[in-house]
């Protein structure tokens, strides 16, 4: 159905009925939402559902993959830089989610070690990294995606949870993770 469309569209507008009266400039067309494509990765273009003050991330290798059945960061390998206050021991949580069904396996790495990530076709899956108060000395955490199969591995959400928020009255990550994407708490 699609390529009809598309063929239709370029045969009207390689007809005498094609008579645009307004013409759009470069800038304008590049401010459109962009799927179906890699794009440069910025953080505007990250969806945050919450930050708190002294927390930061930025891609450092990679791009945003965006299309009609969701977006990513992708990358051979990825890599992320995640700012976190001093000594603070926690769990990252990581999304893979390989929605087109390219058997993307590989190695997720926090600082250096590696957690080996599986099969996260369907709905996903979420990785739970623990991280010691050594590892957030410098206030930050490097986290690299390496495939060992597949183009790549796309990460479709982190989350940065303190221990000291997942302690006390009720488990603040149970609640925060009963409502992931694969529909599975996961811790």
């Amino acid at each position: 159905m699609a390529r009809q469309l598309f063929t239709s569209l370029v045969a009207y507008m390689n007809s005498d009925a094609f008579a645009p009266r307004d013409e759009l400039d470069g800038e304008f067309l590049q401010q459109l939402p962009q799927r179906d494509r890699n794009v440069k990765w910025s953080q505007a273009v990250d969806r945050v559902v919450a930050c708190r003050e002294g927390y930061d991330w930025k891609e450092t290798t990679g791009g945003t993959w965006k299309d009609a059945d969701g977006a990513g960061w992708h990358g051979n390998p990825l890599q992320v830089l995640l700012r976190v206050p001093a000594q603070v021991a926690g769990d990252l949580y990581v999304h893979l989610h390989d929605w087109n069904g390219l058997v993307r396996q590989g190695h997720l790495l926090v600082d250096g070690r590696r957690y080996n990530v599986g099969s996260h076709d369907g709905a996903g899956r979420w990785y739970v990294l623990p991280v010691g108060t050594e590892e957030t000395q410098d206030k930050t955490l490097q986290l690299v995606a390496k495939p060992t199969r597949g183009p790549n591995l796309m990460i479709t959400q982190i989350m940065w949870v303190p221990k000291e928020w997942s302690t006390g009255r009720g488990s603040t990550k149970s609640q925060i993770l009963s409502d992931s994407p694969s529909g599975r708490k996961a811790g």
